[in-house]
């Protein structure tokens, strides 16, 4: 197998290789970023981003668009992560398009919402999983979530406890780690693809998400 891997956000071409007939695409959606804490609470964790994937038939020298979502930022609230789409070129036959969203934006003490993956012409559909409430009003910020994988969804951040930052949402397999809440200061970024940044804990900055993906293979 021969692979093409886009890690970095931004816009690319990949032009189908000689002799190449059938491709199969992953796509993940940034993951957004964990909400600040204030005086009184921590922030909540940033949402996973989504994963699609879709194999077709192709021809040589088919052109598609490549876009890769960035992780969303830190802060009040959260930046969402951005969308990661590959799309053949629409002035040649036939429609293949794959897109994943990005994870919404922790919003103060309330966990962000994973990334859908529900846009494209895909059957293969996995929601990021959504970023962890601080729940309690004291001390941690809750958890990122992860990221989606290619055949299960993201996993939930995990709410903080009256003394500890939340759990980052365990990733499934290819999908990205969420980032630990914040227990006594900043909230740790989420890993690569689409995990959620962790919330700050009280007076604590948030942490980023993770930056999207897209791997072609034939």
């Amino acid at each position: 197998m021969t692979a093409a891997i886009y890690n970095d956000p931004g816009t690319f071409t990949f032009t189908v290789p000689p002799a190449t007939y059938k491709l199969r695409i992953w796509a993940w959606g940034g993951g957004s970023g964990g909400a600040d804490g204030n005086a009184d609470r921590g922030g909540g964790g940033g949402g996973g981003g989504g994963c699609s994937q879709l194999e077709g038939i192709v021809a040589p020298g088919d052109t598609f668009e490549i876009i890769v979502g960035k992780g969303g930022a830190a802060g009040s609230p959260g930046g969402t992560g951005g969308f990661t789409q590959a799309e053949k070129d629409p002035k040649v036959s036939g429609v293949f398009r794959v897109r994943a969203e990005g994870g919404q934006g922790a919003g103060g003490v309330k966990g962000g919402t994973g990334g859908r993956a529900s846009l494209g012409h895909t059957p293969f559909l996995f929601q990021g999983g959504t970023g962890g409430d601080s729940a309690t009003g004291d001390k941690g910020g809750g958890g990122g979530a992860s990221g989606a994988g290619p055949h299960e969804a993201g996993r939930a951040g995990q709410i903080n406890s009256t003394t500890n930052g939340g759990a980052g949402g365990i990733a499934p397999l290819h999908g990205g780690q969420g980032g630990r809440g914040g227990t006594a200061g900043n909230g740790v970024a989420g890993d690569h693809p689409g995990g959620g940044g962790g919330g700050g804990s009280i007076n604590g900055r948030g942490a980023a998400g993770a930056d999207g993906k897209v791997w072609i293979s034939w």
